[in-house]
């Protein structure tokens, strides 16, 4: 029989949830680690539409990227995620920055997308850089269009890249690993104003593709990982849309 604690094993092998950031909630967040898990459902976000999914499933557990808690919370009641799962007797199992950082993790899936050579991890964990064919950063906008994501925005669209920095979600914190490492692009899913700015003002091409758009994928790897390792496992994936309409 297999337990969430199996799968939760399973996860920590490949993607250590010790590797987490600090100010990260990663792991068994709700329920019970020695509950049987038939059914499991995987999903980028932990909402209450993704929970009635996994009950109308029949899912014992839902695997998630994003954690379904950040912060301390003084009450669980009535409208809490977590409160919600363990209610319904599913528990969840939360690997963010963890996978975030994995081989094969969300990262490496992008470059993977992106069809990126010469790949290298650094020493933050997470990022990755790699080289494309070289060409305008207006062609690989369409390309990304093509195949990531329709809702991306840019900088210096006429700067020819080839060398590019990668890091999935919310990742302009790392945009000084991405100059230092000499990049001519840096791909992540959020970026603000002033963002632009900056990578402009840096010769760096910056491109917002979408936090949902650059995880995702991932998280459907992840979900095709479980079904690999444990055969007898019912592995879905959530039916969730991205919450940022274009």
């Amino acid at each position: 029989m297999i337990k969430v604690k199996d799968i939760y094993n399973f996860i920590d092998n490949f993607a250590p949830f010790a590797t987490a950031e600090d100010w990260d909630n990663c792991g068994i967040l709700a329920g019970d680690p020695d509950a049987a898990a038939e059914n499991v459902l995987v999903t980028l976000d932990v909402t209450g539409e993704v929970i009635k999914q996994a009950v109308l499933q029949k899912c014992e557990l839902i695997v998630s990227h994003h954690p379904a808690l950040y912060k301390p919370v003084k009450a669980f009641t009535k409208g809490n995620i977590l409160y919600e799962a363990v209610k319904s007797g599913v528990s969840v199992i939360s690997a963010h920055t963890n996978y975030d950082a994995a081989i094969g993790g969300v990262n490496d899936v992008l470059c993977g997308i992106l069809d990126m050579k010469n790949i290298t991890a650094h020493e933050n964990l997470v990022m990755r850089t790699g080289e494309i064919k070289e060409q305008a950063a207006t062609d690989f906008v369409k390309f990304l269009y093509e195949n990531i994501s329709h809702d991306i925005r840019y900088c210096l669209p006429e700067k020819r890249i080839k060398k590019i920095a990668v890091v999935g979600g919310s990742g302009f914190m790392f945009f000084g690993d991405a100059k230092e490492a000499g990049a001519d692009a840096f791909l992540t899913g959020d970026a603000k104003y002033h963002d632009f700015i900056e990578a402009e003002e840096n010769g760096i091409v910056l491109i917002a593709a979408g936090h949902y758009e650059t995880e995702n994928p991932a998280a459907k790897t992840l979900r095709d990982r479980l079904a690999e390792a444990f055969p007898s496992l019912n592995v879905m994936f959530a039916d969730q849309k991205n919450p940022i309409m274009n």
